[in-house]
């Protein structure tokens, strides 16, 4: 009979013993690792299905409901690659193109819709907020497709900074008053904030800071803005003199319907002048390429620390 010596590391998994018998051990702990792999990625996949499902949808035949798998997949695609990918429904394939929302049934050529539903009546399943805790804040692994999402939206327009840290916002009070309230279109933009209001943005939610209420800067209306791309957002951000860092959020917006604010307004026009009662959502800067929307019904999202030097490169 002969032993083997297995030696646990960080990462690493040495075996020490005569080579047939560390083969086989080495079978046997690679079969394990892989179950419990698969185990995790199950669990994951369905907690992001408990937050985040997918649908096609076609006029004339009805709504198609993708299973967790593909649900999961087309968010993946969704918040990262965007490449068209097939996925199987009823013994019918479509290719799913994330990029401009749509679908083909390769049985017919028939074209679907693609919608993505937030299930937002819940605490998200990935918040790590006790049942007694009100407010936390945690910060994101850089090796999580979290981070990797919000990551890619920061360097579509902000490349040549870098990111020390990103740090989801979980707030109860916030997210129910959003759940309750929400009855349009989400968007998720960009908000810049000095260093001294960080903290009451965590707490209270966005608000419109108050040497604005006089200022210049309300070209399309008076309210809180909201930017599309980090770059615009940021030059609303002050750099904190201690770490030369500064601070922007990515957080959930009801963009809902939506029109081109002007100078001077308080609140969204009328959708209908004739009925005063019943406003826009939002205003925008154009309807045709939208750079910032205006508009008070947000949800915190993420938190982002970046450094504010101009030279300094992604890592």
């Amino acid at each position: 009979m002969h032993a083997i010596n297995v030696i646990i590391l960080d990462g690493t998994i040495l075996f020490n013993g005569l080579t047939v018998k560390t083969t086989i051990a080495k079978q046997e702990a690679y079969n394990i690792l892989k179950e419990a792999v698969a185990l995790l990625e199950l669990e994951h996949k369905k907690k992001v299905f408990q937050n985040v499902q997918w649908l096609l949808t076609d006029e004339e035949e009805g709504i198609v409901h993708l299973n967790y798998e593909d649900s999961y997949n087309t968010e993946l695609q969704y918040m990262c690659q965007q490449e068209s990918f097939d996925v199987k429904h009823a013994n019918e394939t479509f290719t799913v193109n994330v990029a401009d929302m749509t679908a083909i049934k390769k049985e017919s050529s028939k074209e679907y819709s693609v919608l993505r539903t937030e299930i937002v009546n819940e605490f998200p399943g990935k918040w790590d907020i006790n049942e007694d805790e009100n407010f936390k804040k945690v910060k994101i692994d850089q090796d999580s497709l979290e981070y990797f999402s919000v990551e890619q939206r920061f360097n579509e327009t902000l490349s040549n900074k870098t990111i020390n840290k990103i740090e989801r916002i979980e707030n109860k009070t916030l997210w129910k008053r959003f759940s309750l309230e929400i009855s349009g279109e989400v968007k998720l933009l960009f908000y810049g904030v000095k260093h001294a209001d960080v903290e009451q943005v965590d707490k209270t939610g966005f608000f419109r800071p108050p040497e604005t209420f006089f200022s210049s800067e309300t070209t399309y209306g008076r309210g809180i803005y909201f930017y599309v791309d980090a770059s615009a957002a940021q030059r609303r951000c002050d750099v904190d003199t201690s770490s030369g860092q500064k601070v922007m959020f990515l957080g959930r917006a009801e963009t809902g319907t939506f029109t081109v604010g002007r100078k001077g307004i308080n609140v969204p026009p009328p959708v209908d002048p004739s009925n005063p009662g019943t406003l826009y959502h939002s205003v925008v800067d154009t309807t045709r390429t939208i750079q910032l929307y205006l508009f008070c019904l947000v949800q915190i999202g993420h938190i982002l620390s970046t450094a504010s030097h101009s030279q300094i490169k992604r890592r």
